[in-house]
């Protein structure tokens, strides 16, 4: 059910996983904020940064395919799976946060990405 078959796994917790999130959330605001104030070189090396930090905390944290529903519309995704918790964006998955019946799955078929491209139509 996981999609980290040939990928290098690194274990982390719920809280230092969050506090990362909050990190890389304040360090794109900087981005922006040097971006806009005209400072180029050092939006630069942020973002070479971010990525070098992405490449080492975020692209190796543990992710599953899973199915759930927001509303009634069904949903397909890759998301980080920390313990029992699932994580989309950042965001913590639970039922009061909007998700529901979430179920973990082999893989994103192209069937299932078709149904939900065809339901958003109707949106």
């Amino acid at each position: 059910m996981s999609n980290n078959k040939n990928k290098q796994i690194m274990l982390t917790t719920v809280r230092e996983y969050s506090n990362s999130i909050e990190l890389r959330k304040q360090v794109t605001r900087a981005i922006r904020a040097a971006k806009d104030n005209g400072e180029y070189s050092e939006a630069q090396e942020l973002e070479n940064n971010l990525k070098v930090w992405e490449s080492k905390y975020f692209n190796l944290v543990p992710t599953v395919y899973v199915s759930f529903m927001v509303g009634y519309r069904l949903y397909y995704r890759s998301v980080v799976k920390l313990g029992k918790s699932y994580f989309t964006h950042g965001d913590k998955m639970t039922k009061s946060n909007g998700y529901r019946a979430i179920e973990e799955i082999e893989a994103i078929t192209e069937k299932m990405t078709e149904s939900m491209i065809a339901d958003s139509y109707y949106y």
